[in-house]
């Protein structure tokens, strides 16, 4: 049984204009690109969270959500392409 990913943050690139960050993937796993995100508060926001990704990420990879109180949390990745417009 394998234990363990290969995990590779990409760095935030600074937009030429100097006014926040271009738009890409939070990292590498296991050769995929993902986007990460945090979400808190209602379930609601759950699909807000994902929509923006989509755009954010550029790109048709994947995408990990957790979900959970902090003391118990389970994780779930996602391949985009698997989701409806």
């Amino acid at each position: 049984m394998k234990h363990g990913s290969s995990v590779t943050l990409i760095p935030r690139i600074k937009r030429p204009d100097g006014k926040g960050f271009l738009p890409g993937p939070d990292a590498i796993v296991n050769g995929l690109f993902f986007e990460f995100k945090t979400v808190t508060g209602r379930m609601d926001k759950i699909g807000a969270r994902f929509r923006e990704s989509r755009t954010q990420g550029g790109y048709k990879g994947n995408i990990i959500l957790t979900f959970g109180d902090g003391l118990e949390e389970k994780t779930y990745f996602f391949r985009i392409k698997d989701f409806k417009k």
